[in-house]
């Protein structure tokens, strides 16, 4: 069995709850608390 390649795409709201989840965590100083699941969830 072989794994099909798939396209994801994110609405522009998304996008940018994404990146005010990472602004807040920044804010509360442990910034990697936010960008590693963010990453994992773009890859």
């Amino acid at each position: 069995m072989s794994l099909a390649e798939v396209t994801i795409g994110f609405a522009e709201s998304a996008l940018f709850d994404l990146e005010g989840t990472r602004l807040w965590y920044a804010e509360q100083g442990v910034a990697d608390v936010g960008e590693r699941p963010i990453a994992a969830i773009l890859q």
